[in-house]
């Protein structure tokens, strides 16, 4: 299942989904299979990292999906909540 719109920043689309990530989709990749890079936001103390063997039907086996839209700063931070409870911001860690 897939429920919150995406956000464009960039030259990026970044998309929720209900298996707890966080993706980023290089729009000018038209080739690209993969993205152009994911974090898992499903666990706060998950440290960004997928689980093993991930499996999600209606939720992810472990941690928490995430149904809202992500939204980005104007710094470029992507902020996205989850159904943790909890609002994250992904940045550079320069900031």
């Amino acid at each position: 299942p897939h429920w919150p719109s995406v956000a464009v920043n960039s030259g990026y689309a970044y998309v929720a989904r209900h298996d707890g990530g966080l993706y980023a989709v290089d729009l000018a990749d038209e080739d690209a299979e993969e993205p152009a890079w994911s974090i898992y936001l499903g666990r706060a103390d998950g440290q960004g990292n997928f689980p093993d063997g991930l499996q999600c039907n209606w939720g992810p086996e472990e941690g928490f999906s995430i149904l809202a839209s992500p939204a980005v700063s104007p710094e470029g931070a992507v902020v996205v909540g989850t159904l943790e409870g909890r609002i994250l911001a992904v940045g550079d860690s320069d900031w």
